[in-house]
């Protein structure tokens, strides 16, 4: 039988906030980067650019979600989102998205 939130014990909830918090702030940061970086590399009209960039933000956003709650450490869910998503935002800044 499934265990609900209530029935767990106060010390169990704290890695199930994580990884929501991972899931929504860490994928959307992630699926946000992506998204910029790409608008500026992809050789499309602007207008198929900005459909298709939001589509696979879409798409990573729930990849990501999926990911934070199947893998064993959190953290280092944390380090590889940010590993990736830091650089992909700064190059997306700096060429002026």
């Amino acid at each position: 039988m499934l265990a609900t939130l209530g029935s767990l014990p106060k010390r169990a909830h704290a890695p199930i906030v994580a990884r929501i918090a991972a899931a929504t702030i860490g994928g959307y940061g992630f699926s946000y980067s992506v998204a910029a970086a790409l608008s500026l590399v992809l050789p499309m009209a602007r207008s198929e650019v900005v459909i298709l960039t939001a589509f696979l933000a879409i798409i990573l956003h729930l990849v990501m979600a999926v990911w934070a709650f199947a893998c064993h450490s959190i953290t280092r869910f944390w380090l590889v989102l940010i590993g990736i998503s830091v650089p992909l935002y700064g190059v997306s800044f700096w060429w002026g998205v």
